[in-house]
């Protein structure tokens, strides 16, 4: 799956805040989503659980995990 095509600009800029580069011209593969999901995960993590910032951030990046299929 190409993610230029499926994600929107807010997406992508999401996936780039999470450390994630993403290639335009490049199909993704359910490995490459495996890896990204865990790169999400850190980052979503590495958040103050004090302030509510994991839950703000769960709640940026569910869509992109609705894209790539992970729950």
């Amino acid at each position: 799956m190409n993610l230029y095509e499926v994600m929107n600009d807010k997406e992508l800029e999401l996936l780039s805040n999470a450390g994630i580069k993403i290639e335009e011209n490049k199909d993704y593969l359910k490995e490459d989503f495996k890896i990204m999901e865990q790169q999400i995960v850190d980052y979503i993590m590495s958040a103050s659980s004090k302030n509510g910032d994991i839950d703000k951030r769960r709640n940026q990046y569910e869509s992109i995990f609705k894209i790539i299929d992970i729950k």
